[in-house]
């Protein structure tokens, strides 16, 4: 089942919602869980006007996209092509897992959501690449830096 539809599948384990549909604010990127004396929740599914409102929640980023990720990403492309014969690969999952999952981003209220830089959260150099498959295993230097 792709990761996805499991988001939004009640019954599963990864949903973003309880088995009734009610959305928890995760709180800010840098909190454990919502910090608001009432806690935000919403269902959307129980009206029209709760869709608008659920409609201004945002997915965060611990790892900022544009500040952190993508020029992390550009980084690895970078230090890939200019490698006389490439010992590793670019770590697509990383990532991915980044970009597109719950591994990196919260469903928060709008209020909960830290716009500003996120200074302590940046992508893991060391997970940039993976060892070739093809190459026999050997240890190998890369330099990121």
């Amino acid at each position: 089942m792709c990761l996805a539809t499991r988001y939004f599948d009640r019954s599963k384990e990864e949903a973003l919602c309880d088995e009734r549909g009610e959305f928890l604010c995760r709180g800010a990127w840098n909190q454990e869980h919502c910090t608001r004396l009432t806690l935000h929740r919403i269902n959307p599914y129980q009206s029209r006007e709760a869709r608008i409102v659920f409609s201004t929640w945002n997915l965060d980023h611990w790892i900022e996209r544009s500040r952190s990720i993508i020029p992390s990403i550009l980084d690895a492309s970078t230090l890939l092509a200019t490698q006389s014969r490439p010992v590793s690969q670019f770590n697509h999952t990383y990532f991915y897992r980044l970009l597109f999952t719950t591994h990196n981003l919260k469903l928060v209220h709008i209020v909960c959501h830290d716009k500003g830089e996120h200074k302590t959260a940046k992508c893991d150099k060391d997970k940039y690449f993976v060892v070739d498959v093809d190459e026999p295993l050997r240890e190998t230097v890369v330099d990121v830096s």
